[in-house]
């Protein structure tokens, strides 16, 4: 595991301090998990959201003709915000790519930050936030350009 100050870096810690950083890392549970394993399935039930420390993970979407790589997961970006945030069941199968440190937090573990340090938690969802909706930006232009190539 890597220090706070290395964590500092990371997009969904973004404008934080070391203290800020360090109160979300012990909020939430540390996974270290080894190349190849699954961190969740497609189909699964489950709120937590998952923030890549170190390493990466792949996103696999289940097909007609099996599961097919849709998106590559980098340190300090996150995973899992639609079953956090909707309570949705898990839209994709996730898998690292690399040994791999994931923060793994629930709503639970985000309510009593709130209560502790409401600035470290406002903090982190904006960067959360933000890292969302530039996926979800990316997606519309690539949905737009596969529209445009196909005639539509």
């Amino acid at each position: 595991m890597m220090s706070t100050r290395q964590y500092t870096d990371l997009a969904v810690f973004r404008g934080m301090t070391e203290l800020e950083v360090e109160a979300i890392l012990q909020q939430g549970q540390r996974m270290e998990m080894g190349d190849g394993q699954i961190v969740l399935r497609q189909g699964d039930s489950s709120e937590e959201l998952f923030c890549v420390l170190s390493g990466g993970v792949e996103v696999l979407r289940e097909t007609g003709v099996g599961p097919r790589s849709i998106a590559i997961i980098k340190p300090g970006h996150c995973f899992g915000e639609i079953g956090f945030f909707a309570g949705e069941r898990r839209t994709a199968t996730i898998r690292t790519v690399a040994q791999t440190e994931l923060l793994s937090l629930g709503s639970s573990d985000i309510e009593s930050l709130i209560a502790s340090n409401p600035t470290a938690a406002a903090r982190f969802i904006r960067n959360v936030m933000e890292i969302v909706a530039e996926r979800f930006a990316e997606m519309n232009t690539n949905l737009a350009s596969m529209l445009f190539w196909l005639g539509n």
